[in-house]
């Protein structure tokens, strides 16, 4: 070992608990694209709310294109009456969320509230360090 931080031929993970919000995206991803919807992270837009009004658990507004398309805690979509993502203007009989056997909705749902989440767990893990930076080898390593 020279004390160095491998690049080559292994997966990053994400720092602090961003790990398990990565896991949980990379889960979901393969489904994600394979449900050929024409969307990519890029149009997926998560708003976290506040707090439901039964149990303080965080509600999450999930658009696509600018256009409100899921909404959710962290662990299930709330909307399911609502026709899904892949059935655009409810020409199939109107195919709800909780009924498409392809469950577009959730990994679309899965993969965007994870990543949101990832990406926030990432940028609070490197906050809470200040202005120390990382100096890529694993010696005296003072990001634990």
């Amino acid at each position: 070992m020279n004390g160095v931080w491998p690049r080559e031929d292994f997966k990053e993970w994400a720092h602090g608990d961003g790990a398990v919000y990565q896991k949980k995206v990379e889960q979901y991803f393969d489904k994600f694209k394979r449900n050929d919807l024409g969307l990519t992270l890029e149009h997926l837009k998560v708003i976290e709310s506040k707090y439901s009004n039964l149990n303080k658990e965080k509600i999450f507004h999930i658009y696509a294109n600018e256009e409100l398309i899921l909404i959710g805690n962290e662990k299930k979509i709330f909307n399911k009456r609502h026709t899904c993502i892949c059935d655009k203007h409810g020409l199939k009989k109107h195919k709800s969320i909780s009924k498409c056997p392809n469950k577009c909705s959730e990994a679309v749902f899965m993969v965007a509230i994870n990543d949101y989440l990832l990406n926030k767990a990432e940028k609070e893990f490197w906050e809470s360090f200040g202005k120390t930076e990382c100096c890529n080898t694993m010696r005296k390593c003072y990001f634990k």
